[in-house]
């Protein structure tokens, strides 16, 4: 007979939405899993010790109270946005903005520029169509209704990247491309009409659809071919509207301006890709300042903007080109150890800065021991504490630890990818401050997953969501022991 642990009981009574006997259940086994060592704690809750590595500091008396596996390595999934999030605002500063520009050379005779125009972007991951107008209405101001050159897309100083990760098939909405120009965070809906037609929004005509009859690799829903084309296999289901990354990010951002342009009454070449820009500015979009911006990225966990962050942060610490993700993500970690001397930075590893990567790993002593420096940092008003979700207030843990001796006393980050779960931040109780890390995966579902040829992926993927929810309660339940039971 298979022996009913406290977390099946947790979840028979949540499922039943038995709260009240939820929090008995919680109350009972607090009191019994932390009498034993923390072996049994973690076998009484199902967790492989190996599988699990955690820290808790005392940011007071700079003092771990709490460790295991704290040396050891894990993927740590988006709780690596916390890193990305530091090596920006004190790289940028946290007022700095992203710019794009609208310039023109040649002259203008009746309306037509005779020359070319250059939408020039330096990475703005929350640009959207809005913003465009005031641009288009640049154009208006000098009396041109239409361009007789060339209209060019440009890079400014970004790498091209047709995605963020290699994790996956690629086709995931969290997985786009990345480049000197992004516009609705480089993603769109598909649609069906009452003709069974497919189309876009925002509009793209420069893309065709086609049915294929070909098998595509487990999982996989969009395959991306030549000039432009996307394909749907007709052996997979599929709901409309569903959601797209974009591949070419800066032809998508110049058909967008294209149109927006066409439909305000300016007549533009189609867009072309080009490494320089000249002539004269004559409009700026000013983004939103990063405080601002990062706040974002670490409420909602958005790997555009992680990435374009980490980038413009990379090229402003390094003063040199960065070509790939991987070498922003290097020099991210030449200024954590730079800046960071008391983190030992034994265990660090990383692919980006948004930890959409198995390959990524970070201990859980070196992260607390980081956010135990960083408790005190100050922008804008803001303290580093503020800028994390907190618990059953908003983000990713607004529907965790809601109970009240426990609610809105976290301020955390979480990470997840399919079988790997993260979760840091600080606790605050009795007028004592906690910094803590929890890392928690299953390395060999893990190594499965990462193939995307291997011939049980459509199972492991099915039975990722369980494995997540069975994971958080999990660590929920040690975690609220901890702040309950022995902080």
């Amino acid at each position: 007979m298979t022996k009913t642990t406290a977390l099946d009981k947790i979840r028979e009574a949540r499922d039943n939405k038995g709260m009240k006997l939820l929090i008995l259940l919680l109350s009972v086994h607090s009191a019994a899993i932390f009498s034993y060592s923390t072996r049994k704690v973690l076998n009484n809750l199902g967790i492989n010790r190996r599988h699990i590595g955690f820290t808790v500091i005392d940011i007071e008396k700079n003092r771990v109270v709490l460790n295991h596996n704290g040396k050891k390595s894990f993927p740590p999934a988006s709780v690596a946005k916390m890193l990305t999030a530091d090596f920006a605002l004190n790289t940028l500063g946290e007022t700095f903005q992203f710019k794009t520009e609208l310039l023109i050379d040649g002259k203008i005779d009746k309306g037509v520029l005779k020359g070319n125009i250059y939408l020039r972007g330096e990475g703005d991951p929350l640009l959207s169509i809005q913003d465009l107008v005031p641009l288009v209405m640049a154009l208006q101001a000098k009396g041109i209704n239409e361009v007789e050159g060339h209209f060019y897309v440009v890079s400014h100083n970004f790498p091209q990247l047709n995605k963020v990760s290699d994790l996956g098939t690629g086709d995931q909405k969290y997985n786009p491309g990345l480049s000197g120009l992004n516009i609705q965070f480089n993603r769109y809906r598909l649609l069906k009409n009452e003709d069974d037609k497919l189309f876009t929004i925002p509009q793209l005509p420069f893309l065709n659809f086609y049915w294929s009859e070909k098998k595509f690799r487990p999982t996989e829903r969009f395959v991306w071919g030549k000039k432009n084309n996307v394909y749907l296999s007709k052996e997979n289901k599929y709901y409309f509207p569903t959601t797209i990354p974009v591949k070419n990010p800066m032809t998508y951002t110049g058909y967008i301006f294209k149109k927006l342009a066409q439909d305000m009454g300016v007549t533009l070449p189609r867009p072309q890709h080009e490494i320089n820009s000249k002539g004269k500015i004559i409009a700026t979009h000013k983004g939103q300042q990063l405080i601002d911006t990062v706040k974002l990225m670490l409420e909602y966990s958005n790997n555009l903007i992680a990435e374009s962050i980490l980038v413009k942060a990379a090229l402003s610490y390094s003063k040199s080109p960065i070509f790939d993700l991987k070498a922003a993500a290097t020099t991210m970690i030449q200024y954590l150890k730079k800046n960071y001397p008391k983190t030992l930075w034994q265990s660090i590893a990383l692919a980006n800065g948004s930890g959409l990567s198995i390959k990524s790993l970070l201990g859980p002593e070196d992260l607390a021991y980081f956010l135990a420096e960083n408790k005190d940092k100050k922008y804008q008003e803001v303290y580093y504490p503020g800028l994390l979700s907190l618990s059953g207030v908003n983000g990713w843990i607004r529907r965790r630890f809601k109970k009240p001796s426990i609610a809105q006393r976290i301020f955390a980050k979480t990470g997840s990818l399919d079988y790997v779960a993260a979760l840091a931040g600080y606790f605050f109780k009795n007028g004592r401050q906690y910094s803590f890390s929890v890392f928690y995966w299953d390395p060999s579902k893990r190594k499965q997953s990462n193939s995307v040829f291997h011939p049980d992926l459509v199972k492991l993927k099915k039975e990722a969501p369980k494995w997540k929810r069975d994971a958080l309660d999990r660590m929920d339940l040690l975690i609220e022991n901890w702040f309950n039971k022995i902080l």
